[in-house]
């Protein structure tokens, strides 16, 4: 066996390890996704749709003669 008189380090214990991480990972940056394609050219649709009916509707309202 050896002793600690042999080995010179004296007594000293070695360090112990941190019990929580030092440094946080960094976060990714959030990527922004665009929106699905066929909803917009959906949304687009029934916008107009609605649009057009509306200005029909109130075409009727007052009729040119």
């Amino acid at each position: 066996m050896v002793s600690d008189a042999q080995t010179g380090d004296g007594g000293v214990s070695s360090p112990a390890a941190p019990s929580v991480p030092q440094f946080e990972r960094p976060k990714a940056p959030k990527r922004r996704t665009s929106p699905n394609p066929v909803a917009v050219i959906g949304g687009a649709l029934v916008a107009g749709y609605v649009l057009a009916k509306a200005i029909d509707w109130r075409g009727q309202a007052h009729p040119r003669r």
